[in-house]
């Protein structure tokens, strides 16, 4: 059956190449809105029509492309159960075959690397070769991580900004994988695209479902989510 949720994020890195009108419509609010990026919850796109929602912009033109909902308490308890819910299998494999699926990651990441390069141009404003060479380096982090040590928490938030935001949540989320953690990535709002692109090739190259989380948000997001990991932490 074909599931339409599990096509986004590749469509929206496709969207310099394809026209995208034909799916648009399941993810705005009216036929003039941005397209709003979903979450990524249990290894499937998740979309949320919740009361806020914060814009993402073109760093060039400053116009609004696509649009963040806002997590709040019910999707920031939904993340955290997924999550606890697929640590214990997951930090049981083997730490090689752990390493054997962020490979795989770093393979499909390589893969679509000028897609990855031009949304890191599109919303972050990198130069298009520095935005290749930044997506190099994530694959390289991916496919050469160590694990030193198991991770000495069951779930690892992530919650890098700034212009190198996308190199450093791969760096961080490839050492709490390896290390048998699950993650659960809350995105920058000014460049979220290439982080939910990565989130879906994580379960399309075999990550299991709930080990790699991403929701967006503001402050008030990484506040309701260290709440609910507390509260789940407690249960």
């Amino acid at each position: 059956m074909w599931r339409p949720w599990r096509q986004i994020s590749l469509a929206c890195i496709r969207r310099l190449y394809l026209d995208y009108h034909e799916w648009v419509f399941m993810f705005v609010l009216s036929s003039d809105a941005p397209p709003a990026l979903p979450f990524w919850i249990d290894g499937h796109a998740v979309l949320t029509l919740g009361e806020r929602f914060l814009d993402v912009r073109q760093a060039k033109s400053g116009a609004v492309v696509r649009r963040l909902p806002v997590c709040g308490a019910d999707e920031a308890r939904r993340t955290v159960v997924s999550a606890m819910a697929a640590h214990a299998r997951w930090s049981a494999r083997p730490v090689a075959e752990r390493k054997e699926r962020l490979s795989a990651l770093a393979g499909m990441l390589s893969a679509y690397s000028p897609h990855f390069a031009a949304l890191l141009d599109e919303e972050g404003g990198m130069p298009r070769t520095e935005a290749e060479q930044l997506v190099a380096a994530a694959q390289a982090c991916l496919e050469s991580v160590q694990a030193d040590s198991a991770c000495d928490r069951r779930i690892v938030v992530v919650k890098e900004r700034g212009r190198d935001c996308f190199l450093a949540t791969v760096s961080a989320l490839s050492r709490a994988l390896v290390g048998g953690a699950c993650v659960v990535v809350l995105s920058d709002p000014d460049s979220p695209s290439a982080l939910l692109a990565l989130a879906e090739l994580a379960t399309r190259s075999g990550l299991p479902d709930g080990v790699f989380n991403l929701i967006h948000g503001d402050a008030h997001s990484a506040n309701v989510l260290a709440l609910a990991l507390a509260s789940e932490a407690m249960a």
